[in-house]
């Protein structure tokens, strides 16, 4: 807004000088008679052109109007104090946050319940919704025994709804009395209740066993017995099952019987044989229930004792040994007496390979003796690994034990070795390299010393690492200069081992002349798009030797119903393409890799991959398409974002500055208004942006709020790149300096420039709302003047009030006219069921003529109530009824022009954005509207698009035109400001809500309390325009504020918004 923004510098102001320019301007006003406009043709159905010319071009940037002291207000309304009682009543119907959280209770049935260990049991679980709306009831139990467990069934009900509690417990549950507590948690807002229950567990049948004697002790081959007792717990008596364990070998034992019911016996008998092992062993009698599972046991001891007779052992140690054909090695033999007296042992080994002998040194020992086997092999001896037995034998009692080695038999230590490739060729200048491999060949792996031989003048080689152990590889890296003799040589690559044992290996090198050859490389390496959308991909070449060459661009890997173009198809190496890769709504979905192609014409390719990313297109609402940060400024509020898009490039306009970006969202050009328009930029204001698809021309417009003039300016071309590519002028023919032209908006026609405003006296009295016209300049050669033009002024709706804050309708095609739409002014009225509309058309000699106001009926509106934010007691201003933006093109369902706007309004939480659809085939009349609302959310500055037909073909089979996107702000007690959006496709149902950007922490800044206590200013408009290329139909573009985290509540953290998106 003009005065409407506030800065840090407009703090400055005295209030006392203030009052004194106004008193002062309120004197000569007297004198001179002033009490309308500079240029009054009221409204009618035609007004003549006051002024041949309404401005001239700017050739050097203006000069600050430094003599005149401005007071900045919030946003201007007829009748402040009028808005501010509709305000505060908006808020009382609101309620003091209009927030009523949700919340629910929660019980559970029986209050106590009992269950024996191993069983289940159950309890009900209720739930009611307390207040607001029923949410979903996560459930949890905690307090339950060891080895219990719960589960719900189901997990989560909606508020109002129950569900079983399942306590589940084992056979070995904890015994007692235990408080549960159940809980249910509503996830947002988060809230959680929770009821307690009582549970009892007892225990299940048990029982105990017992065994005796507790020790029992026998010769080996003889048996004994054991008494087996059980008795009976707890419960009642089941049958128990025994077990036995810990027998030693060659021993049984069986029970009779092998079952009783619990309090019976048994006996146990345990049988030894003549190959039981003597010793003292633990004998472990199990008794268990099947049902429910219970096990225990009781232990007793078995001594078998063996008859005393002469034995030994023997043993052999080490257990392995290693020897080289034709060496020897040794074992060391031991003898042990393990029962009776020591006889003579005699040493013999067997399993020797062939061409080995073995000797005991001594022969035979006494047992308890010791004895060297020393083994000797030949170099004939075969490799590998063999098991020796070394046997000892008594002679009387006969009797003889053995014991096992082992000796392998390794072949001397030798190495061979390797190289691949077998050649390799290189272009002078660079390098290339060959892997070495080692293996062992036999014996142990040795250091490997490596070096090459044969290399031609101008090149080295270097091995990494330098040497290795045999088994090992190293990399053999040959560099050449860029005068490395040419030409095909055997290199000769030596491994040699301390022992001076050496082998070689030999490759060829070939040196070539550098060919003709270049690079290829894409980015970015990810692109992510929408089924529907297309991207586009920068393919860059680059000469790396030789000349440069044509190479021809291709593509592969492009997933069903995708299709890839470069742009130019074929370029010079050291040049870039562009690859544009379409989607359809029915294309795959899925990340697919890219193989983008360069052939060159010297026979070189080369390749680059990136991937694709295809995103479902949303069948709950518009996708988006490219989305990014937008311009802002660090010492006004608020920004009044609005953007246009034209064939290449959209362009965004914020207070106080622009940015130009390409179709991906890049940067291409930006700077503050001042460079823009060439006017001083800290007295600009309220700037609009948009698209003439007439003219095929980018139309810019901003206030002077000190001195009451339009900067204004065009595009010399569709593609401007920066602020000197526009043509720039000074418009002061509608106004003098008393008369501020406050909120204005811009629409280009196929003849006119129209600008709606409110008009102010002295900044603070309102004289009602006019649209300023004159004739669209379009050549780019920049003339001195603008062409002749005139105002409608103070226009009325049919009832004879005045119309509030007239919108010009964005025209969208060169089919659709002029058109203005408006609202009646709710702060004085209380409210208004309607909205007006005006044509404009070319009189017979050339001017602007407007017809009688026409009334479009629409859902009764109100006064918005202000948004509260989460986390600080400052609202958000939603400001009043007043239409924000409007667009008019053909829609061929209606096989007509259809104008498309929205407003705030009361609804809701306390404010809603309610659209419209006018239809303007005879008398305009409403087609369609919607609203977005929300019980817990307040609504706020929507800007409305519909998608544009292609090619403006007026034709009722076409698919765009008739579907619109709209972005809105949404906030909540309960919540951070966010960007959002809806859509309609022809006349089905409204889409759901998408997020676009989620503000990270509420808006506090210098500016709140500006308009109100309390009241914190945003907006004051969003921007909305459709893609004018018929190859992006479909696609609307946007703009709107979002919000960095607070910093000290005085800096605006306010940021934009921008994005693209499909219906």
């Amino acid at each position: 807004m003009a005065p409407g923004r506030v800065t840090t510098r407009a703090k400055e102001g005295s209030s006392l000088r203030t009052t004194a320019r106004v008193l002062a301007a309120l004197f000569v006003a007297s004198l001179v008679g002033v009490v309308q406009p500079a240029t009054s043709a009221q409204a009618s159905s035609t007004a003549a052109a006051p002024h041949r010319s309404v401005g001239s071009r700017i050739d050097a940037p203006l000069a600050p109007a430094k003599s005149k002291a401005v007071t900045r207000v919030p946003y201007r309304v007829p009748d402040q104090a009028a808005f501010a009682r509709a305000k505060r009543d908006a808020a009382g119907r609101a309620g003091p946050t209009s927030y009523t959280r949700s919340d629910f209770t929660i019980n559970a049935t029986p209050s106590s319940g009992s269950v024996v260990q191993g069983a289940n049991t159950t309890f009900t679980v209720n739930t009611t919704v307390a207040s607001g709306s029923a949410r979903p009831v996560t459930f949890s139990v905690s307090g339950l025994p060891a080895g219990a467990t719960g589960t719900f069934s189901p997990a989560s009900v909606q508020a109002g709804v129950s569900s079983t509690l399942t306590v589940a417990t084992t056979s070995t549950a904890q015994i007692g009395t235990f408080t549960l507590t159940i809980s249910g948690n509503y996830s947002s807002p988060p809230t959680t209740h929770t009821t307690t229950v009582s549970l009892m567990v007892t225990p299940g049948p048990d029982f105990s066993i017992g065994a005796e004697p507790s020790s029992q002790g026998i010769l080996r081959g003889e048996g004994t017995t054991y008494s087996v007792s059980t008795l009976v717990t707890s419960g009642s008596a089941q049958t128990v099952t025994f077990s036995l364990a810990g027998l030693p070998a060659g021993a049984s034992g069986t029970f009779s019987p092998a079952a009783v019911l619990a309090g019976g016996g048994s006996t146990l008998t345990v049988t030894t044989s003549t190959s039981t092992p003597a010793g003292t062993f633990t004998l472990t009698i199990s008794g268990a229930y099947a049902n429910p599972p219970k096990s225990h046991s009781a232990t007793v001891t078995l001594t078998v004792n063996a008859p005393v007779v002469d034995d030994f052992s023997i043993s052999a140690a080490p257990a392995s040994q290693n020897v080289v054909q034709g060496q020897s090695t040794t074992y060391t033999v031991t003898t042990q007496v393990t029962s009776g007296n020591a006889q003579t042992v005699t040493l013999s080994v067997s399993g020797l390979p062939a061409g080995a002998t073995g000797t005991f040194s001594p022969s035979a020992v006494v047992a308890g003796g010791s004895s060297t086997l020393t083994v000797t092999t030949s170099v004939s001896t075969p490799t590998g690994t063999f098991t020796l037995t070394i046997s000892g034998a008594y002679a009387n009692p006969p009797n003889s034990r053995s014991a096992t080695v082992t000796l392998t038999v390794n072949a001397p230590d030798d190495f061979g070795i390797s190289a691949s490739p077998l050649s390799q060729s290189v272009v002078q200048g660079q390098s290339t390299s060959y892997t070495v491999t080692t293996q062992v060949t036999s014996g142990n792996a040795q250091t490997v010393t490596l070096s090459v031989s044969g290399l031609p003048a101008g090149a080295t080689g270097t091995f990494n690492p330098a040497s290795v152990t045999a088994g090992g590889a190293s990399l053999l890296t040959v560099t050449t200069t860029t005068t490395a003799a040419t030409g095909t040589v055997t290199l000769v690559i030596t491994g040699t081992y301390p022992s001076s044992t050496a082998h070689s290996t030999s490759v060829s090198f070939t040196v070539t002349l550098p060919p003709d050859e270049f690079s290829l490389a894409a980015t970015p390496t990810l692109r992510t798009v929408a089924q529907g959308a297309s991207t586009t991909y920068n393919v860059d070449t680059q000469l790396t030797s030789g000349n440069a060459q044509s190479v021809s661009l291709s593509v592969s890997g492009l997933p069903n119903g995708a299709t890839g173009t470069f742009n130019p198809a074929t370029v010079t190496t050291g040049a870039s393409s562009v690859l544009t890769v379409a989607t359809t709504t029915t294309s795959a979905v899925g990340t697919f890799n890219l193989t983008l192609i360069g052939q060159g014409s010297a026979g070189p390719t080369h390749a680059a991959t990136v991937s694709l990313e295809i995103t479902a297109a949303s069948s709950g609402g518009p996708t988006v398409g490219v989305s990014w940060n937008g311009q802002f400024e660090s010492d006004l509020a608020p920004p009044d974002p609005t953007g246009a898009m034209g064939p290449t490039s959209y362009i965004e306009a914020i207070n106080l500055r622009y940015g130009i970006y390409g179709r991906d969202g890049a940067l291409i050009n930006e700077g503050d208004l001042g460079q823009l328009t060439r006017f001083p930029v800290s007295e600009l204001s309220d700037p609009q942006i948009v698209w003439d698809p007439t003219s095929q021309r980018f139309y810019y417009l901003a206030v002077d709020f000190y001195t009451s003039e339009f900067a204004f300016g065009y595009s010399k071309t569709a593609d401007p790149r920066s602020d000197d590519e526009f043509c720039h002028y000074q418009v002061g023919a509608f106004y003098n300096s008393f008369y501020l032209p406050d909120y204005p908006k811009l629409a280009v026609t196929r003849d006119f420039v129209l600008v709606g405003s409110n008009v102010f006296l002295l900044l603070s009295y309102y004289v009602g709302s006019d649209v300023n016209w004159f004739a669209k300049p379009t050549d780019p050669v920049c003339p001195g003047q603008l062409g002749g033009g005139g105002t409608f002024s103070a226009l009325k709706n049919a009832d004879g009030s005045l119309m509030s804050t007239p919108e010009p309708a964005v025209m969208l095609d060169a089919t659709s006219g002029g058109w203005i739409v408006g609202t009646n002014d709710v702060s004085t009225s209380g409210g208004a069921d309607y909205l007006t509309v005006f044509k404009v058309t070319k009189s017979a000699q050339g001017q602007a003529q407007l017809s009688a106001a026409t009334t479009v009926k629409v859902p009764r509106y109100q006064m918005p109530a202000n948004a509260p934010q989460s986390g600080t007691t400052q609202l958000i201003d939603t400001m009043d009824t007043r239409l924000t933006h409007a667009v008019a093109g053909y829609d061929p369902r209606l096989g007509a022009t259809a104008i498309w706007t929205a407003h705030t309004a009361f609804g809701g939480a306390g404010s809603e954005v309610r659209w419209f659809e006018i239809n303007t085939a005879t008398t305009p009349v409403l087609s369609q509207t919607g609203t977005v609302t929300d019980p817990e959310l307040y609504s706020f500055n929507g800007a409305i698009s519909s998608d544009r037909a292609a090619d403006d073909v007026t034709t009722t089979a076409a698919a765009t035109g008739r579907n619109m996107v709209m972005g809105f702000n949404t906030s909540s007690a309960a919540t951070f400001s966010a960007i959002k959006m809806v859509s309609r496709r022809g006349t089905a149902p409204q889409s759901g809500v998408v997020l676009i950007k989620q503000s990270p922490g509420p808006y506090v800044d210098f500016a709140c309390g500006s308009s109100a206590p309390d009241v914190c200013r945003w907006g004051d408009y969003g921007g909305a325009s459709p893609d004018p290329l018929s190859a992006n139909g479909g696609q609307v573009w946007l703009s709107n504020e979002w919000n960095e985290a607070m910093t000290d509540g005085s800096t605006p953290t306010w940021r934009t918004w921008n994005w693209s998106a499909r219906p």
